[in-house]
């Protein structure tokens, strides 16, 4: 097994410029890794479980995606880009999603994007508060290679589905707050990537050196 602990794989350049702000990529202590491990995160059947709960217990990798608020275009088409990259048919390691709006845009929310994977939501957000998550409405100015719209058909998607919300359209969490993704194995936290701005979700590349290393 790789000894992969204390090292994680940076960002690309090209996603490093004056708008990026100083967060760090540093894992939690394993005091905080306790404190979240014990918060409650809920499907959309409003069905509770523990945080460890989801990945503790696992023998081998598993992928955290922390995304942004549920109508959130740009991490719309991250999942897709996930879903498309790495089928849970055909891939060795576990992926769960966590957002952090009510259970009750999350049946729609799955619909709409056709995900694969488990979704949970922690609409507390003491795990993103807890494992420093970013909060700012910046895009950056680098286009992500996840981001198969343009950014004006982005918008537009995502005002669509506030609108088709209704009354649910402040239900879907926070909008200034960023997600990251976290990788697990064997029940260790041993890689992460907090977002510096809206669309800074790690790219499926480097998702994929990270998690290839780890073979």
């Amino acid at each position: 097994m790789a000894a992969v602990a204390s090292r994680h794989v940076d960002l690309p350049k090209q996603h490093r410029n004056s708008h990026t702000p100083a967060v760090s990529d540093e894992l939690p202590t394993s005091s905080v890794i306790a404190q979240c491990d014990k918060i409650q995160v809920f499907d959309a059947q409003n069905n509770a479980t523990s945080f460890g709960d989801l990945y503790k217990d696992t023998k081998g990798k598993v992928l955290i995606v922390f995304i942004r608020h549920f109508y959130c275009g740009l991490c719309q088409q991250y999942l897709r880009t996930l879903a498309s990259t790495f089928p849970p048919t055909s891939t060795s390691f576990k992926a769960i999603i966590i957002g952090h709006g009510s259970t009750s845009v999350m049946p729609s929310y799955i619909e709409t994007t056709s995900c694969p994977f488990p979704i949970y939501t922690d609409p507390s957000r003491q795990l993103y508060n807890l494992l420093g998550m970013t909060a700012n409405i910046g895009m950056g100015s680098t286009r992500p290679q996840y981001q198969t719209e343009s950014t004006m058909s982005t918008i537009l998607s995502s005002l669509v589905g506030e609108l088709k919300a209704g009354t649910k359209i402040f239900s879907g969490g926070d909008y200034s707050l960023n997600g990251g993704e976290w990788v697990c194995e064997d029940g260790r936290v041993v890689w992460g990537h907090r977002m510096r701005n809206t669309r800074d979700h790690a790219e499926v590349e480097v998702l994929r050196e990270v998690l290839e290393e780890m073979l």
